[in-house]
């Protein structure tokens, strides 16, 4: 029987799973714990995607993004290649930004970015001169990612009964690795370890 051992698992999906045959047999007069030691993953959560990747211009061009991971600057610089009026400008102490073009920009539509600009769905028309964002900018469509075990309890989330064993929020650019570690503590202990599921996910939260 063990006392502890190390489980590694690595992959480019969110979810990873590792089967054990034989199963790796713990002593059911011991009580165990799980605990993360290392998770490395590479950051690429897109804020621009299908569905929510064009501009329009009310005289009918459309600025379509390539999916990916975008700040203020990069789409003002992007959309500048075929609106070359448009700037965006953020409101660091608010969280807003200000927008001005010599066209009518449309973001009624349901693939517009203007959502993540912080626009409710209207036209922005130019002869207005600034427009300033209905609410915060949400640049980060995700802010916090949670990791998940399905042979851990004792987590919850508000009043449900959850399997986190770590959550964070992303930043920085990391490559996908997990290193998991049992040591001596749990109060029910496991006899057996058959099947180990592990969940990477990251929920979006709603940005005010």
């Amino acid at each position: 029987m063990l006392d502890s051992l190390t489980l590694t698992l690595s992959g480019k999906s969110s979810c990873l799973t590792a089967s054990y045959f034989p199963p790796i047999l713990l002593d059911p007069d011991k009580s165990y714990v799980l605990g993360l030691v290392e998770l490395l993953t590479f950051n690429t959560i897109p804020n621009i995607e299908e569905g929510c990747n064009k501009l329009h211009v009310l005289s009918g061009k459309t600025v379509t993004f390539p999916t990916g991971t975008y700040e203020l600057k990069v789409i003002e610089k992007f959309a500048r290649k075929f609106i070359p009026s448009l700037s965006i400008t953020p409101n660091h102490a608010t969280l807003h930004c200000e927008i001005t073009a010599d066209e009518d920009l449309d973001l009624r539509e349901t693939d517009s970015i203007g959502k993540l600009l912080g626009f409710h769905p209207r036209v922005l028309y130019r002869e207005d001169g600034v427009h300033k964002s209905d609410t915060a900018v949400a640049i980060l469509k995700t802010n916090v990612v949670r990791v998940e075990c399905n042979i851990t309890v004792g987590a919850y989330f508000n009043n449900q009964e959850v399997h986190t064993i770590h959550e964070f929020f992303p930043t920085g650019n990391q490559r996908l690795f997990f290193c998991l570690t049992f040591n001596l503590a749990s109060k029910k202990p496991i006899v057996s370890l058959w099947t180990f599921f592990l969940n990477y996910r990251s929920p979006g939260l709603p940005r005010g």
